[in-house]
């Protein structure tokens, strides 16, 4: 793919964003760091079991029924 040209399709810009910009900068990035720095800290788990109550309606009211019939 060439990655100068203008784009048709917005599949194409997309992929080649991610070519060009996105895949080498999360390349270098430490996932693990993150959620340790920012994911699992106490402010995080305070929000979490405050809003439980919604995330939780939110979860059952478009989360997908599991049908007893369906083997998946």
């Amino acid at each position: 793919m060439n990655l100068d040209k203008i784009h048709t399709s917005v599949l194409e810009s997309v992929k080649q964003s991610f070519e060009k910009h996105y895949l080498e900068a999360l390349g270098n990035y430490n996932m693990m760091e993150w959620r340790h720095n920012r994911y699992y800290n106490e402010y995080v788990d305070n929000l979490i079991k405050a809003y439980l109550p919604i995330f939780d309606a939110c979860y059952k009211n478009w989360a997908p029924k599991k049908d007893p019939s369906r083997r998946e």
